[in-house]
């Protein structure tokens, strides 16, 4: 039997009671009223007797001890979880959006409000209403890693959402990505290296003056954007992972050069060695050595300065977004357009875009045009599947029809002059033809025998269709013609051989 307790200085009651395994146990009932309080100790001696009746099970006990708490908390529990996986916060950041519009848009507050079909219809509106095909399926794919996250922590049972149907992202494409040619990203890189000081000219008009100092901080902010440009188009880093790069990490002397890629900055956590081309390790080595001497700053020539000593300093000095920057510069090189609003147009013809992460498609497919294997593609871009490589490779008809030209190609064969020389040989060494005799139809392994054969085997040859004597050995089918290898039978339809 249960009882209620209030300790000095507290203003709820406790409830002391024994669970369903005979532990006494003492809990806080939250409640200052004495009555309410023993409404609270009843249900859990409730539910303790149904747990030892064999009315539930333990598990959907302890459960049930989640079924009051609002789903927000729930929510903030699996991204303390997510985060303690290492997970990256970008990813934390949108798994939270994602479950808080969910939840949010079909007003769930508790765990039992939780509904396949309730959620299957929202999705289905929010498509009707121009969702994607790509969004529908990551507001499913959170609700339903959500609650397995609530099935294995002993929050759930069963997890509502299993088997969840997806949509088919190919047939719903709403940006679909193209690669930057050689051509567009050397306008590019021009229209980055002297964007900043031309944008400071034109909007302090013609006559200003620039100070030295202003006019080689905007030629150095300038040459860096091309920078950047560069390494992501021909390493293949993607912006977020190049954002952790420090000096450092590049290893530049090393047999191969390359980047050193640590885990936690990495997107699958598995870190990496980016190897580098040749002359992408120029200009990095003239880049590193300008930002190295721009670090140092002003000092006298006395001033050494220690090897390593800059090595945690970062690579590059750049905005957390490049978006607006890239489409900035896309619109001066001529690549994209800006409307008398302000919005920008980067899409082709076919209505595929460019943006900043576009330059790591343009690896892959330069990867590939290269002629390497499957495999080593996926190394150079870290990729977990084949499939997942594939997507990121834009090979144009020019290149397939490239690869169709290097296959070999059939001998010389004179047809013509063979098919008549075998013409004429048949004709004139065809045997003579033998005297025409008369044959009986039988089955012999499908070998005719004449007449004169059969009765020197002493078989009965005449022409009414009767058994031969020697019984067994051979079975009249005609008066003439031959008889295909098949089980022998008497019979009228047999074919025959004028």
């Amino acid at each position: 039997m249960g009882m209620l307790r209030k300790r000095p200085r507290r203003s709820t009651w406790s409830a002391v009671y024994r669970d369903s395994d005979g532990i006494k146990r003492e809990v806080s009932t939250g409640c200052k009223s004495k009555k309410a309080a023993e409404q609270v100790l009843a249900d859990l001696e409730r539910d303790a007797e149904r747990v030892v009746s064999g009315i539930v099970s333990r598990q959907e006990a302890r459960t049930a001890t989640w079924s009051d708490v609002p789903l927000s908390e729930h929510i903030a529990a699996h991204a303390v979880h997510m985060e303690g996986l290492h997970r990256a916060t970008s990813t934390v950041e949108h798994r939270r959006w994602f479950l808080t519009g969910v939840v949010n848009g079909l007003d769930w507050k508790r765990l039992a409000d939780l509904s396949r079909p309730q959620l299957e219809r929202w999705l289905n509106e929010q498509v009707r209403s121009g969702m994607g095909a790509r969004n529908r399926n990551a507001h499913a794919s959170a609700m339903i890693s959500f609650a397995n996250w609530l099935l294995r922590a002993g929050r759930l049972t069963v997890n509502p959402f299993c088997a969840l149907p997806m949509l088919n992202e190919k047939t719903d494409r709403r940006r679909e990505r193209r690669v930057m040619t050689l051509k567009e990203f050397g306008r590019l890189l021009e229209a980055a290296e002297r964007r900043p000081l031309a944008e400071t000219s034109k909007n302090r008009g013609s006559d200003a003056k620039l100070k030295p100092e202003t006019i080689d901080r905007l030629l150095w902010l300038g040459y860096t954007r091309a920078t950047v440009y560069k390494v992501l188009m021909f390493s293949g880093l993607r912006i977020g992972e190049l954002h952790s790069i420090t000096l450092g990490q590049v290893r530049l002397d090393a047999e191969t050069p390359h980047i050193e890629l640590r885990a936690t900055d990495e997107k699958a956590r598995r870190g990496a060695l980016v190897p580098l081309p040749a002359h992408l390790v120029a200009d990095l080595a003239e880049y590193i050595a300008k930002r190295r001497k721009r670090l140092v700053g002003n000092s006298s020539a006395s001033v050494a300065v220690f090897p390593g000593a800059f090595d945690t300093a970062p690579l590059f000095d750049m905005p957390g977004k490049m978006t607006k920057v890239f489409d900035a510069d896309l619109v001066l090189a001529g690549i994209a357009t800006r409307d008398s609003q302000g919005k920008i147009n980067k899409r082709d013809a076919y209505g595929r875009t460019l943006d900043i992460h576009a330059l790591r498609h343009s690896f892959c497919t330069m990867v590939a045009q290269s002629g390497v294997n499957m495999q080593t593609a996926q190394r150079l871009m870290r990729h977990a599947t084949p499939a997942m490589t594939a997507r990121y490779t834009h090979l144009t008809l020019s290149d397939l029809g490239g690869a169709i030209a290097t296959l070999p190609g059939l001998p010389e064969i004179h047809m013509h002059e063979s098919v008549a020389a075998t013409a004429e040989a048949t004709s004139t060494s065809r045997p003579p033809q033998r005297p025409p005799t008369t044959l009986i139809s039988v089955q012999i392994g499908a070998f005719p025998r004449t007449v004169d054969s059969l009765k020197k085997r002493g078989v009965q040859t005449s022409k009414t269709g009767r058994k031969p004597s020697v019984s067994g050995e051979f079975v009249m089918v005609g008066d003439a013609g031959l008889e295909p290898a098949t089980p022998c039978m008497s019979s009228k339809y047999s074919n025959h051989l004028s």
